[in-house]
């Protein structure tokens, strides 16, 4: 399916992916802290909208490493309103009024994906309908900002103690538990059994969480696999695409 790539007309830094074909959903993309110059989000947000599935792939933090002019740098007070205003420029769309819209989101975006699932829950018309998140975590972490070791070559984390989001102008605080359960749309936890950052058991607390609220979960845990996939991202992918299909269409 041949898609159109529409970088001017958004309001918001980022990639509209929009499938020439009438698109049956749309999908709000969201990177991790390694930031949104990295493009590791558009390559899913393209799959799906080769697929039929409108896909936004957010700039919604910047690094030194992958840098985003117009994005924030690091995981520092970031306001929550702001990608969840991208979610409603998105379903506001001429395009796009009276589908459904979801969120995927990686690592700290997948952390971003259920703050705003969690958040918006009382009001269904503000949030998102379903989520798909791969390497999340059940609690909120820590601010950060990426700095390369050159040296090391890799990137480090900084500033761990300052806060990594807010909403409704107030700080969120780091190490309380995101009260996914909250959300009544359904969900996919997505995990590396061999995470090196973030411990695979962090979305399955998640996945318990939601089936002691008698929500809609699914989980897929993969075998060999850490916090960034090595050879299974196109399985991933098509992953996300079915639970999108299937819950969205």
């Amino acid at each position: 399916m041949s898609l159109s790539y529409m970088l001017n007309t958004c309001p918001f830094p980022g990639r509209l992916y929009m499938p020439d074909s009438d698109p049956w959903t749309s999908v709000l993309c969201l990177h991790g802290s390694e930031g949104g110059g990295s493009k590791g989000h558009d390559v899913t947000a393209r799959f799906l909208a080769e697929n039929g599935c409108a896909a936004f792939a957010l700039d919604w933090c910047s690094s030194s490493l992958y840098p985003s002019p117009a994005a924030p740098l690091g995981v520092v007070d970031i306001d929550i309103e702001k990608p969840l205003a991208a979610l409603n420029w998105i379903k506001s769309h001429p395009r796009l009024k009276g589908l459904k819209t979801g969120i995927y989101g990686y690592s700290r975006g997948a952390e971003l994906a259920c703050l705003i699932a969690t958040f918006t829950a009382s009001n269904k018309d503000l949030g998102p309908d379903a989520i798909a998140t791969f390497a999340a975590t059940d609690v909120v972490e820590g601010g950060c900002t990426w700095v390369w070791d050159e040296k090391a070559e890799k990137p480090f984390a900084a500033d761990a103690h300052l806060s990594a989001w807010r909403w409704n102008g107030s700080p969120i605080k780091t190490g309380q538990p995101i009260a996914i359960e909250l959300f009544k749309g359904p969900v996919l936890l997505l995990h590396g059994k061999n995470d090196e950052l973030w411990s695979f058991k962090r979305s399955m607390a998640l996945a318990q969480r939601l089936r002691q609220n008698e929500r809609k979960v699914e989980t897929r845990y993969f075998e060999g696999q850490g916090h960034i996939l090595t050879a299974a991202a196109r399985e991933r992918d098509e992953i996300i695409l079915d639970f999108l299909k299937r819950k969205l269409a």
